[in-house]
């Protein structure tokens, strides 16, 4: 029987190794059973006392921020298939994850919605996810913003900013202007996105009336780490 003591050992012993932000441990999608589940004393446990350790180690109190350009799990998740298989819901299914855009830079959205619909697949759990523009002073770009919104409409990507329908009061016109957008990319993905581009394009004029700093420049994406 396992007793206090030794559960709390077992449960600082896997918190200490679900480091989230650990740059070595990306997120492999069949990682190999390193050790072999026979010999691992969290797979001797009982059901029940695995899962306390899984959301002792996994669950954080606070949002969980991406990194920009990769994703990385935490080395929990790597252990072995069958940790894998009992301990990703509770990793994904519980803890909320916020997504940095700033500049409008949808990378990282391309690469989460890949991720949360493999994960989705497989435990059909839903992964609450929020977006992020970062430290709130970047500056507007079209060329990622465009970029983002074809993302939209193909379906590349999930995530939107600036909602219409949930504009809060600090909601600045041009933000209101591109969410309009975003719900346009969303409801015309049956058309051709040379028909939906031209569109986007005479609200884009409207957007330079707003704020010229949505004029045309140079893109500035951060290239994903592979």
């Amino acid at each position: 029987m396992t007793t206090a003591s030794q559960f709390a050992e077992l449960a600082a012993k896997f918190r200490a190794i679900a480091i989230v932000s650990s740059p070595d441990v990306e997120m492999p999608e069949a990682p190999a059973p390193v050790p072999p589940p026979s010999q691992s004393p969290l797979l001797a446990l009982p059901g029940e006392l695995r899962n306390r350790i899984y959301r002792l180690a996994l669950v954080e109190p606070r949002l969980v921020l991406l990194n920009r350009t990769k994703f990385v799990e935490p080395a929990l998740l790597v252990a072995c298939h069958q940790i894998r298989h009992e301990a990703a819901p509770i990793f994904y299914g519980e803890n909320d994850f916020r997504i940095p855009v700033p500049n409008y830079d949808s990378t990282i959205c391309k690469l989460w919605t890949v991720k949360v619909r493999a994960v989705r697949r497989k435990y059909d759990i839903h992964i609450e996810t929020s977006l992020s523009r970062g430290t709130g002073h970047e500056e507007p770009n079209w060329e990622n913003a465009i970029k983002w919104l074809q993302r939209r409409h193909s379906g590349a990507v999930r995530y939107q900013m600036h909602k219409p329908s949930s504009a809060p009061k600090h909601f600045t016109p041009d933000m209101m202007v591109l969410g309009g957008m975003f719900a346009m990319a969303k409801e015309l993905q049956d058309k051709s996105w040379s028909r939906v581009k031209k569109l986007m394009e005479e609200q884009h004029r409207i957007l330079v009336a707003i704020d010229p700093r949505w004029e045309a420049k140079k893109a500035v994406e951060a290239v994903p780490t592979v």
